[in-house]
């Protein structure tokens, strides 16, 4: 053996990690948790491996702390177990002294000594600890080639599962912490409903409606029953689903967006299914990459999603699934999600027939309320009476118990005037309970003091509840505007525009020197108490609906002025803001007023005169709904989601005879869209466009700019089908002009786009025309302020499209994004491939861009090959290589190709579109696999030569490598056959079953199992 260099001659430090990484002292390293630097002093190793194998950690104390790198970890427990197995690895463990026994060190030594503590006895660090330390063995199991012989338990699903459950209950835990009070009675009719069966749609089996003012106790309330489903077990398998729509994730409420978060949920409940769950979001994304407005309502919306959810709720045998839709007001403010949401819980109850849905919110949610059934409405109001005094007892014990003083005593008569004081809401008897606290036992004993007690308890109702706490935080803006005197002001409007400020705020304040236009901005800056919605905003609820009440209990003159003012401002034109500013200030007949809009006044009743408000109320209750008109809404809504149904399984008789219960439709009705879509599906062009003209007339009266828009872009595409692209260009120019898209300029700029592009298509367009189309789309974009990563990937498509022949950037920007689509053209593609391959055989030597981007580790006898496989089939995952070649500056006929995959997308072509078997397997192996680690370990156990493979690509990526070199290895059926006979993937079988075949599965001897 060679002497090791000396100081003299050091090697490089690569190769004197290579060293190092074979040495005792990081084998005995890979079973340790963190440890200081003391740990290896003295070691004539300790200092290299620290600064070359080492991560240092950022720890509380002034000792640093490190931990070995996780490569050369796992290669030290790799050879452990090649050598001995886990005896090996339990006898080194019990031979080392670790230096500290943190979550790290106690899951490392679990799985060193195979005494694994169950999930539920883990602390949430100790959890975390556990998904690195699962992460680290699978890998080393794998490199080891000892797959088959270890298993790695609890597996990495079930641990994630684990956290995910404690993540989604983390919000009710806290609010619930200091116990359940109060509100017993409505948690049993919540639970009550959870167990009853389901009726199969939501207009014969309604949802529960959960409503009540901010602070009745309506979150606890709800938490509470989240807590118990979780904790209580249940007489059959269910999932549910917690969705709070004030979350910014699910601000967009997109139907597909609140889908994907319920089989999100579901699925990290049941760690045996959980990877069929992701599967399906997944497949989902990539399905719904670069789609518009053209899919809505099509094969490539949220409904295929819906139909795949249920199929994989039957096939894990899950026979209940509980959602609940949490701070549903949110989603009311904007305009028709509500109408979206109701669809799509709508289609989900005609699937899933044992769906239970719950939904909160400030008043009761319009469009899941049905008058006729009170017993699916559940009011959460204001305690009164012995309740509110039991309960100020309570809140007041356990005050005292936090800050450690005693509790006051208040007789009846004093506890019964303090919580009629403050209204007898949980929030405001806390707050009294703070005071009573505070203030001493003596404050309610002692007639001399009470009445400054009183005194305090109203203070602190006002204060805790008002704008100063929080409004009077915001700095005055650039131009000097005291903007916490505006926004106070700005209490009593629900909506906030420039005009609005300078015709309504200002003139209040003295300042109407100051543009409306800047205080707007630097008002909608204040991220945290505003929300922006298109060219308006408006306070955010949780700060103003308190606020607004605190303000009329100190100035109520100041908030009638305000509402006088906003009144006559909006008496033009009449509409929702009218009615709700004229029923604050003014005693009208609710009678007289139409009941649509007092329905969509409902979250804001509170801020009415509470005899209005009644008024109002005692309407609504007794409803029309017994009109005929009213009867004809709810059958729409019934019977739209199995007219969906219908149409997406191919029974166009069901879907024709279900649109034939009634020839009448409403004058906004949705079933427009569908009897446009039936008759598309049996051939007859000139029925359907007619159905698509009576649908865009009902958007145009819904006031729906989203479904408006959407309607406009199916009938110029019906229209272009029928060779009428003239027809087509007329719809897209009037939809586009239309008052309705004036206030979204993103929606105007997707039609707009699409009129382009089919004036290119069509070659309708002479030079001048494109240029004044590009000048109006290039201005719309300017409002939008032209932000790739806020466009959305339908829109990049779109400019990639319309805008790329100029601006060759907007073509790698929306290959980035969407690839070339998750169903390919394959003439669209093959023409890409062919520009390519000629480019790169002009490259010197022919060949480079291959050799670059594509080959690496394997060899292809011709280039078409190379690029066939790298771009043919890849779908959605394509980006990563178009944007290689980009970075290469690839001439005219390559961008035009990308160009033209864009401009002709979703457009029949003469050949099929394509998914590849292939690409379908990617998918399922990177959905079994999500990992690299987890794919080496089936390579292993296919017997795969994993030298060939690049396991540093994403999983997809890596999953495409593993099948191709498989079936280059001759081993394709050996790794369908390790991945069937995988037991922690079993949720995914049956959708590789279906996709192989059952003859080729016989052929294989790979017999469906027992």
């Amino acid at each position: 053996m060679s002497a090791e260099p000396t100081a003299a001659g050091p090697l490089a430090d690569a190769e004197r990690r290579a060293i190092l990484a074979g040495r005792p002292l990081t084998t005995r390293l890979a079973i340790c948790g963190s440890f200081p630097r003391d740990y290896v002093a003295g070691h004539p190793d300790g200092p290299e491996t620290i600064r070359l194998l080492c991560e240092q950690l950022r720890t509380p104390g002034d000792e640093p702390h490190y931990l070995l790198a996780e490569e050369p970890r796992v290669h030290a427990l790799a050879g452990l177990l090649r050598r001995g197995g886990l005896g090996e690895l339990a006898g080194l463990r019990l031979r080392t002294r670790t230096p500290r026994r943190g979550p790290l060190q106690r899951m490392l030594d679990a799985f060193a000594f195979n005494n694994q503590p169950p999930l539920q006895r883990r602390t949430e660090e100790e959890l975390i600890a556990s998904l690195t330390v699962t992460r680290w063995f699978v890998e080393a199991i794998a490199l080891a080639g000892r797959s088959r012989q270890i298993t790695v338990a609890p597996s990495r699903d079930e641990i994630e599962g684990h956290l995910a459950v404690l993540e989604l209950t983390r919000a009710a835990r806290r609010l619930t912490a200091e116990g359940f009070v109060g509100r017993e009675s409505e948690l049993g009719v919540l639970h009550e409903y959870r167990g009853a069966p389901g009726g199969g749609s939501l207009a014969d089996d309604p949802a529960l409606v959960v409503s009540g003012v901010g602070g009745a106790g309506k979150s606890t309330l709800i938490s509470q029953f989240v807590l118990d489903m979780v904790r209580q077990p249940a007489a059959e398998p269910f999932g549910w689903a917690y969705l709070d729509l004030d979350r910014p994730t699910l601000a967009s409420y997109e139907p597909a967006v609140l889908l994907r978060e319920v089989i999100r949920q579901v699925g990290v409940q049941h760690p045996g299914q959980l990877r069929a769950f992701r599967y399906l979001e997944t497949t989902s994304v990539q399905r719904s990459a670069g789609a518009g407005l053209e899919s809505y309502g099509g094969d490539t919306s949220w409904h295929v999603l819906a139909d795949e959810f249920a199929d994989q709720l039957r096939r894990a045998g899950i026979t209940r699934v509980v959602v609940v839709l949490d701070t549903f007001e949110q989603l009311e403010r904007s305009r028709h999600a509500d109408e979206l949401c109701y669809e799509l819980f709508a289609k989900l109850a005609t699937l899933v027939p044992a769906l239970r849905l719950v939904v909160s919110g400030r008043a009761p949610a319009r469009v899941f309320t049905d008058p006729a059934r009170p017993d699916r409405h559940l009011s959460v109001g204001p305690f009164s009476g012995t309740d509110a005094v039991r309960l100020l007892g309570v809140l007041t014990r356990r005050e005292a118990e936090r800050t450690g003083r005693p509790a006051p005593e208040p007789d009846p008569a004093a506890a019964a005037r303090i919580a009629e004081l403050v209204g007898g809401l949980p929030l405001t008897l806390r707050l009294a309970a703070r005071v009573l606290v505070g203030e001493g036992p003596d404050a309610v004993t002692d007639a001399v003091r009470r009445a400054t007690t009183l005194d305090k308890v109203r203070t602190e109702f006002i204060r805790g509840f008002l704008y100063r706490r929080i409004l009077d935080q915001i700095p005055d803006g650039a131009s000097g505007a005291p903007l916490s005197r505006i926004a106070r002001l700005c209490l009593v409007l629900r909506q906030i525009t420039p005009d609005l400020l300078e015709q309504i705020v200002l003139p209040e304040l003295g300042l109407a020197g100051f543009s409306g236009a800047q205080l707007f901005d630097e008002l909608a800056g204040e991220s945290g108490l505003f929300d922006r919605d298109g060219d308006t905003f408006r306070l955010r609820w949780e700060v103003r609906e308190p606020a607004l009440a605190a303000l009329r209990y100190e100035d109520r003159d100041l908030v009638e002025r305000l509402h006088r003012r906003a009144r006559d401002y909006f008496a033009a034109g009449g509409g929702l803001e009218w009615a709700y500013h004229h029923l604050a200030v003014d005693d009208p007949d609710v009678n007289a007023m139409p009941s649509a809009v007092l329905r969509r006044l409902e979250p804001s009743l509170g801020d009415l005169p509470p005899a209005t408000a009644d008024a109002v109320r005692h309407r609504l209750a007794a409803g029309d709904v017994s009109s005929a008109a009213e009867q004809l809404s709810v059958w729409e809504r019934r019977v739209l989601p199995q007219v969906e149904e219908a149409l997406r399984s191919g029974e166009l008789d069901q879907a024709r005879r279900l649109l034939a219960e009634r020839a009448e439709r409403s004058p906004a009705s949705p079933l427009h869209r569908a009897e446009s879509r039936l008759h598309e599906s049996e051939g007859d062009l000139p029925q359907a466009i007619a159905s698509a003209e009576s649908e865009l007339s009902a958007a145009r009266r819904a006031t729906d700019a989203r479904r408006y828009a959407a309607a406009a872009i199916h009938l110029a595409a019906l229209h272009e089908k029928a060779g009428d692209p003239d027809a087509a260009i007329a719809a897209l120019n009037d939809a586009e002009k239309h008052d309705l898209l004036a206030g979204a300029p993103a929606v105007r700029l997707e039609v707009l786009l699409n009129r382009v592009n089919v004036g290119e298509r069509r070659r309708r367009d002479d030079e001048d025309t494109r240029w004044l189309l590009e000048l109006d789309a290039r201005a719309l974009l300017q409002r939008l302020h032209d932000r790739g990563d806020r466009l959305g990937s339908a829109l990049l498509r779109l400019l990639a499209a319309a805008l790329g022949r100029d601006d060759p950037d907007r073509v790698i920007q929306a290959a980035a994004v969407v690839g070339l689509g998750h169903d390919e053209d394959p003439q669209r593609v093959r023409k890409l491939i062919d520009a390519v391959v000629a480019w790169d055989r002009a490259q010197e030597p022919p060949g480079a861009l291959a050799r670059a981007i594509v080959l690496s580790r394997r060899t292809y006898d011709d280039l078409g090959d190379a690029w066939t496989y790298a771009l043919a089939g890849t779908g959605t995952d394509a980006g990563p290589v178009l944007e290689q070649l980009w970075q290469r500056q690839p001439p005219p006929p390559v961008r035009e190709a990308l160009r033209e995959v864009y401009l002709w997308w979703g457009l029949p072509t003469t050949s099929p579109r394509s998914v590849p078997q292939e690409r379908d397997l990617a998918d399922i192996l990177a959905s079994a696999y999500p990992r690299s680690s987890h794919l080496r370990r089936i390579a292993d156990i296919a017997g795969m030569r994993p030298a060939m493979i690049l396991w540093e690509q994403p999983p997809r990526a890596v999953a495409r490598d593993v099948i191709e070199q498989a079936s280059r290895e001759g081993r394709l059926s050996l790794l369908i056959s390790a991945i069937l006979n995988d037991d922690s993937v079993r949720s995914l079988h049956p959708r590789l079953r279906a996709l192989v075949g059952e003859q080729w599965l016989r052929e294989h001897e790979l017999t469906e199992p027992p």
